[in-house]
């Protein structure tokens, strides 16, 4: 058998329909992202309510992501992922429907991304714990390159005709075109064919005692993961500070070309792409490296190199210049997320990856909305170039101390449970 690499994978059935699903429902999700950006900023002016609109998502995000990590691993997986696209398909066409009846406030905004972001993180965790099943153990770091290439790959396209499709034909059709991609990868899931025994628990009868004591048993055993492994819970808590780091800089980019480069919408979309195209060449580039054994330094020399590459963005006036500084840092975040995604695929077991991956979750963003918020309000006071500029700053001051942590060398390193302690 050769080596494992993301053209065998996406071969099979089961890779392939999980794959062109997502590749079309982010293509989707990046002409949302644009429509939303712009629209908040120009219905307000202002990066604090920016940062209020992306803070609304981010908070019932993390909030669900801890209950969502539990149920996922009782539920059907492939069908929580099913109702949570069609979900999110019907919750998008809000904003286009108060757009098409001259409706949109603000507060709107706010409301739409708060019922958005309680439903992705049903969706992200049953993908996170299902994917596994679908392929071997050999084939996780192809498989996980793979779905980093359609993410890419559709941000390449979703943003540069996204930023178009905002300028020339207007907010609402970005919305419609990102509700139906999303009913489309619902239909690629439910026809997902997965064995019985690859199947997550069946759902119990609900009663609220019962849930609720459930739920902080089950949560507390993916919390207590962590004392067992501390590589990855060193792990955890450097990833939640690089998020810290860099969590006001989705909110800022827009601003900045606009206000700094004199740039337009479209031309915000063009330089977004250039953050997918290089994320979408790292992601190959890490999927033809086979198996990584030193991923404590990969992901290190990432960090560092997003790090400098921020700090030099808001530096020259120069178009070209800061979309090859956008490439350059699109290029190293597969660099530090998908040895991450593999160490922790590899070292938790199969009954405890939904409430794991959750608390991963929860903890490695749980700082981001904090970030953003103050992110938008100290731009609204600074400027937005120097608010970059120390975004980078503090990404590089989390990473030395990091080099001298020796857990981290634990992440080359086998898992040190198998299953669940009763």
């Amino acid at each position: 058998m050769g080596k494992p690499s993301i053209f065998t994978v996406v071969r099979r059935r089961n890779p392939f329909l999980l794959w062109i699903g997502q590749l079309v429902s982010t293509l989707g999700d990046n002409f949302e992202y644009i429509a939303l950006m712009a629209l908040a900023y120009h219905l307000s002016g202002s990066t604090l309510v920016m940062g209020g609109v992306m803070v609304a998502y981010m908070v019932p995000n993390l909030i669900f992501s801890i209950f969502s990590s539990v149920m996922v691993d009782r539920w059907d997986r492939r069908m929580t992922m099913f109702l949570s696209d069609i979900l999110r398909g019907v919750i998008i066409l809000i904003p286009p429907i108060l757009l098409l009846v001259g409706k949109i406030q603000v507060w709107h905004l706010y409301l739409y991304s708060v019922l958005f972001g309680s439903v992705t993180p049903f969706f992200n965790n049953a993908n996170s714990a299902l994917l596994p099943n679908l392929v071997r153990k050999e084939e996780y770091m192809a498989m996980n390159s793979l779905m980093q290439t359609s993410i890419q790959l559709a941000g390449i396209l979703g943003l540069a005709l996204g930023g178009a499709a905002v300028a020339f034909l207007g907010y609402a059709n970005a919305y419609f075109f990102d509700s139906l991609t999303f009913f489309f990868s619902a239909v690629t899931i439910f026809l997902l064919k997965i064995a019985r025994t690859e199947r997550a628990r069946p759902p119990e009868k609900f009663q609220i005692s019962q849930f609720l004591k459930s739920w902080f048993r089950d949560f507390k055993e993916g919390v207590l993961f962590f004392k067992v492994e501390r590589s990855l819970l060193w792990l955890l808590l450097i990833a939640s500070m690089v998020n810290f780091a860099f969590g006001p800089i989705s909110i800022l980019l827009l601003p900045f070309v606009e206000g700094f480069l004199g740039q337009t919408v479209k031309e915000f979309g063009w330089i977004m792409s250039s953050v997918s195209l290089g994320t979408f060449l790292g992601a190959i580039f890490m999927g033809s490296l086979g198996i990584i054994r030193n991923r404590r330094s990969w992901i290190l020399f990432a960090v560092g190199a997003l790090a400098v590459m921020t700090m030099c963005l808001p530096v020259s006036r120069f178009y070209p210049l800061a979309m090859l500084l956008l490439f350059g840092i699109g290029f190293s975040l597969p660099m530090a997320n998908i040895p991450i995604a593999t160490v922790f695929q590899e070292k938790v077991p199969d009954n405890l990856r939904g409430r794991v991956f959750g608390v991963r979750g929860f903890l490695a963003q749980s700082l981001t909305p904090v970030s953003t918020a103050l992110g938008g309000m100290v731009a609204d006071l600074i400027g937005v170039r120097l608010t970059i500029f120390f975004c980078g700053v503090l990404a590089l001051l989390v990473l030395i101390p990091s080099i001298f942590i020796p857990h981290l060398y634990g992440l080359n390193l086998q898992a040190k449970v198998e299953g669940r302690t009763e």
